[in-house]
């Protein structure tokens, strides 16, 4: 992972939880373990009753309580408008990473986004490839599209294992989302672009809020080869 970046960068994560006690020690575990630190860091718990937020509290992690059929997007409004966080200088490129319970970063993921966006300075959004949590081996998605019935499609097989095979720059529309709401799991967002429809609490939060807020956008992969790591890019369309 590269050692120095050319641009100061400002990252507050957003944590959004859900019934997810199961796997939240992991996820918070990997982000304590990021090489790259995080600069501020939040929860906001929907509702949950399996012990989520006493579970994040006690790891030291600030938490914003949330209705139990509060979506993704409104989770996020609500941790952006919360006095929990501090503003960033105006000095620096803030950026937003967006963290479901059940995703655990590597070790080196922020720092690769970060090294990513930091050489190409159109970029708005960047996410990793998702691959599974129990066979680390399986792809779960490297980007979302939708066919031309409007289904939506990855472009993956079932159970495809992770070979390298997808580690190519393409076009996709957008980042991934999770049935229970939580779209761009693990995306670093520009700021000033962080819009998630708050009334789609639920399925396609992710399509529908990129669509709606970015209409000018193309989205691509890249491989970062030296940690085999996909790294998804959403740069502003200068045509």
């Amino acid at each position: 992972m590269p050692t120095s970046l050319k641009n100061n960068h400002h990252v507050t994560a957003i944590v959004v939880s859900h019934d997810g006690a199961l796997w939240l020690p992991e996820v918070v575990a990997s982000l304590s373990k990021q090489k790259h630190a995080i600069d501020q860091l939040v929860a906001v718990d929907t509702g949950s009753t399996d012990g989520s937020a006493k579970l994040l509290k006690g790891a030291g992690i600030p938490v914003i309580s949330a209705r139990r059929d509060c979506g993704f997007g409104e989770a996020v409004k609500l941790a952006l408008e919360s006095k929990k966080l501090s503003a960033a200088n105006d000095d620096v490129h803030e950026w937003i990473w967006l963290i479901h319970d059940d995703c655990a970063p590597s070790a080196t993921a922020l720092g690769e986004l970060l090294s990513a966006v930091d050489e190409r300075p159109n970029v708005a959004m960047a996410g990793p490839k998702l691959r599974g949590w129990h066979d680390r081996n399986h792809l779960l998605e490297v980007g979302v599209s939708i066919a031309g019935n409007g289904a939506r499609w990855t472009g993956l097989e079932y159970r495809e294992q992770d070979q390298g095979q997808h580690d190519e720059i393409k076009e996709v529309l957008t980042g991934s989302y999770k049935k229970s709401g939580g779209p761009n799991s693990l995306s670093l967002c520009w700021a000033p672009c962080v819009w998630l429809h708050p009334h789609y609490a639920y399925l396609k939060t992710g399509a529908k809020g990129t669509l709606k807020a970015s209409p000018n956008v193309i989205y691509h992969y890249i491989i970062l080869r030296q940690v085999q790591e996909v790294v998804q890019l959403y740069q502003h369309d200068k045509r």
